[in-house]
């Protein structure tokens, strides 16, 4: 925000009077400018402040992308102001401090909002309504807050690993279903605890051994199915198995590609609803496509990519577009 000299002169002024006369509180107004000015007037009008002063922020426009600290100080019987004594609807704050012994209060003029390090005018209705409050007594109230109480669930699970949960939407789109895998051993036997928030419903299921759950590829369809990807340790093949939130159950749908492994199975969804999913073929990746439609792998890339000479078989992630898959794979050192 590039500010004229009467307003440079006129803010070195206002200084030179609050420095004469501490006891006289001053107004003090910071108007949007354009986008290529002085971007530290707001910042630098603030720190300006003294005891009993005001600055109203008008509403509008402000092109600051950093975020602005205000160290300036009030005391309780001489508060300072940073906006509008009417406090009347308005957006969000202009911006954060760290101080909160300040005796700061921060009241903005309706229409001024930052977003992402922005503020630009408001459009929302709902958050328009949101009025600033003086809240006085915040802190005595926050000290004498009862203790919330909690409740017991029972006793844990003993002697299992709980490395992974995994959150599912029900087919209603209000609540979810939390997917919670205990194991004894790397390849089982394994349990699956499914709760339904929505229900209140907990579902315990034995799921198939010889199979590391924990390290499986996981995505959500475009169906509202939880697509789970893991090679059976007796095969050395893929297998497929897909929870079903309306069951809150795991079906298990066998070997989808053979011959492929790894310890690392990305599973992405990819813009045409269909499933890309990944392992290893001995020291290179290897690619396949799944529809969820079809049921079935409508196709295997087999082996892709370069080979690797500490094999492929850990450490790659895929993304999918329109046109291309992309893996990016390998791992330098080993460990």
């Amino acid at each position: 925000m590039n500010v004229s000299s009467s307003i440079r002169l006129a803010s070195f002024c206002f200084l030179f009077l609050l420095t004469i006369h501490p006891a006289m509180a001053r107004m003090y107004e910071c108007q949007p400018s354009a986008p290529n000015a002085d971007q530290e007037q707001l910042e630098t009008l603030a720190n300006a402040l003294q005891p009993g002063d005001e600055l109203i922020v008008h509403a509008g426009t402000y092109s600051q992308d950093g975020r602005r600290t205000v160290t300036v100080k009030g005391t309780p019987d001489r508060p300072i102001f940073n906006g509008t004594k009417r406090a009347p609807p308005c957006d969000v704050g202009a911006y954060e401090t760290d101080n909160h012994e300040q005796n700061i209060g921060w009241r903005i003029e309706p229409g001024f909002r930052k977003t992402s390090g922005r503020s630009s005018p408001s459009t929302s209705t709902a958050v328009s309504q949101w009025r600033v409050a003086d809240q006085p007594n915040l802190r005595q109230e926050l000290e004498n807050a009862p203790i919330l109480k909690t409740e017991s669930l029972g006793e844990p699970a003993r002697g299992v690993n709980v490395w992974e949960r995994w959150f599912v939407p029900n087919h209603d789109g209000k609540s979810w279903d939390l997917l919670q895998i205990y194991f004894k051993e790397y390849y089982g036997p394994t349990w699956l605890c499914a709760v339904d928030f929505d229900s209140g419903g907990v579902k315990l299921q034995r799921l198939a051994d010889n199979h590391q759950f924990y390290l499986s590829g996981r995505a959500l369809g475009f169906d509202g199915k939880y697509y789970i990807a893991t090679p059976s340790r007796r095969t050395g093949s893929m297998d497929l198995f897909v929870y079903d939130p309306a069951t809150n159950a795991v079906e298990e749908r066998g070997e989808i590609v053979h011959g492929l492994g790894g310890e690392v199975r990305p599973l992405v969804v990819g813009p045409d609803a269909r499933i890309y999913g990944t392992g290893t073929r001995s020291n290179q990746v290897g690619l396949y496509i799944y529809d969820p439609a079809a049921g079935k792998v409508v196709k295997d890339f087999g082996a892709v990519g370069p080979k690797h000479p500490n094999g492929a078989w850990s450490r790659y992630v895929m993304a999918v577009d329109d046109t291309h898959a992309y893996i990016a794979s390998g791992m330098i050192p080993a460990w």
